[in-house]
């Protein structure tokens, strides 16, 4: 899932109530919002200065998963500080695992959400804002689930084509 609309800069308040919450009804309709994507399916939001202090904000990122039918479905991530999910009514915290130095692993974590036939709107809130994660969906076998859509939350911030392709993927049969 490497392509979000982000919200950065976000404070512990507004963090909180938007977690609590769960919609992005506090950011307004999304005007300052930029698109965050990951051709290799890494999503930093804002990327770190050297010497710059461990930044104290958030990061909001935003999407809608529709599904043809509904159950349960694999996520799958990796995250470089904290990321709290909410999609639909589901909380999911993610945490970096201890230890660990640099860019996190694909797989790190595993967890089940059921998602429902239609759309589901996900807020991902990741802390600091200049972290980073991976998150991918499998379906119980363990493969690229069929019958999904992905989008970014709001259009005006949505990735180009162009930055979702992995130059390093050899497309050779």
């Amino acid at each position: 899932l490497n392509a979000w609309s982000v919200q950065s800069g976000i404070g512990p308040k507004l963090r909180d109530e938007i977690i609590a919450g769960g919609t992005l009804a506090k950011l307004g309709d999304g005007a300052g919002a930029k698109p965050s994507c990951g051709a290799d399916g890494y999503i930093n939001p804002k990327r770190a200065t050297p010497g710059e202090q461990k930044s104290q904000t958030a990061a909001i990122l935003s999407a809608a998963i529709t599904r043809d039918r509904g159950g349960k479905i694999e996520l799958r991530a990796g995250v470089s500080g904290k990321l709290t999910l909410k999609i639909g009514p589901q909380t999911v915290v993610v945490e970096e695992l201890s230890n660990r130095e640099g860019r996190p692993l694909p797989d790190e974590r595993f967890f089940e959400v059921d998602l429902p036939k239609g759309e589901t709107s996900i807020i991902a809130v990741l802390e600091p804002d200049t972290g980073g994660f991976y998150l991918r969906m499998r379906d119980a076998e363990g493969r690229t689930p069929t019958g999904i859509a992905w989008r970014e939350q709001f259009s005006q911030a949505s990735c180009k084509p162009g930055a979702l392709l992995d130059h390093r993927t050899d497309l050779r049969l």
